[in-house]
């Protein structure tokens, strides 16, 4: 589902989307004749900031779901490694770092495309300015708590 979403087998959200895609939430977008916007070239952390409600619902749906989800896939690796063994059974260690590393990697890419569009503002008005100020907060508290959780993940099983 993420490498349909972001556009990228390697889950890359800095990759340009240049397939011909529908944006991230097609049912906000439709040209003249009603059909749904292709894709515009942008990468995924692009999309994410333009759809706004789109990063509330990922930051808040996906991101929540997805951390639910590794945990439980983490916690059946690490509980359940001797059975896995007995059965010759293959870890999924390798599948699971993708997916915990991904919502770290697109917070990350999002700071950098906010700072990048603040050095680009010239004369900015102070209602800009506050605005600015709050979504870099937000940005940041949700980079923090992502690698958090990343770090959690990644410690050394008891």
């Amino acid at each position: 589902v993420l490498r349909r979403w972001t556009g990228s087998e390697t889950l890359d959200v800095t990759q340009p989307n240049t397939s011909a895609e529908v944006p991230i939430n097609p049912n906000n977008r439709f040209t003249r004749n009603g059909q749904p916007e292709t894709a515009d070239g942008s990468s995924f952390a692009e999309r994410m900031l333009k759809e706004e409600s789109m990063q509330r619902m990922f930051e808040k749906g996906s991101l929540t779901t997805s951390h639910a989800c590794v945990a439980a896939a983490r916690d059946a690796q690490v509980n359940l490694a001797g059975l896995f063994e007995e059965m010759n059974l293959p870890s999924f260690e390798s599948e699971l770092i993708p997916l915990i590393s991904f919502p770290t990697k697109l917070a990350q890419a999002c700071l950098h495309l906010r700072l990048a569009y603040v050095k680009k503002i010239k004369d900015p008005e102070m209602l800009i300015i506050d605005q600015m100020i709050d979504d870099l907060k937000i940005g940041i508290g949700l980079a923090c708590t992502l690698k958090r959780q990343y770090e959690a993940f990644l410690a050394p099983d008891p």
